[in-house]
């Protein structure tokens, strides 16, 4: 393995180590979003339950305190039923909202458990990295050492050699 190949994948760990990092960053804001979505559901159907029970009660106290026909009755009846269809569909959006809210912790999750993964990969590439470059720089300088001690004894048999002749 050339060290050119271990640098090209160590290059392509720390691209993934960065990819997962942002996919994080996303998924924390999503997670966010969708938290304040869930409690701006949750308070919007809050407000409006206490406003239409007082409004329910309103509509029974009037009845109440006079003489009515029976069609002001059946009126305030489906009014009545009118309010809670739309409580019902203010429950709806919060189911919705906490559902999303849901998916997105758990895309977060997801999220975080893949950043570990890259970490760790990249984490260990490194260090693989590290023993490859350190056993090439000694095999290096292993083959420096035989080319010298090559290089002496050559020049010692040509000192041998002119010994002879001179």
């Amino acid at each position: 393995m050339a060290a050119e190949m271990v640098d090209e994948l160590l290059f392509i760990k720390r691209f993934r180590e960065t990819k997962a990092e942002t996919e994080l960053k996303k998924s924390r804001g999503e997670l966010v979003l969708a938290q304040q979505a869930e409690r701006e559901a949750e308070q919007a159907l809050d407000r409006y339950v206490a406003w239409a029970v007082a409004q329910e009660q309103s509509w029974y106290a009037d009845l109440c305190s006079r003489l009515v026909k029976l069609r002001e009755i059946t009126a305030v009846q489906e009014d009545v039923v009118g309010l809670k269809a739309a409580e019902r569909d203010h429950r709806a959006t919060l189911d919705q909202r906490q559902k999303a809210h849901e998916a997105a912790r758990e895309q977060m999750e997801l999220s975080m458990r893949r950043m570990r993964e890259a970490s760790t990969a990249r984490e260990k590439f490194v260090e693989l990295a590290r023993n490859f470059h350190s056993m090439a720089a000694r095999e290096q300088e292993r083959k420096e050492e035989l080319e010298l001690e090559e290089l002496a004894s050559v020049r010692r048999e040509r000192e041998d050699w002119e010994g002879h002749d001179g």
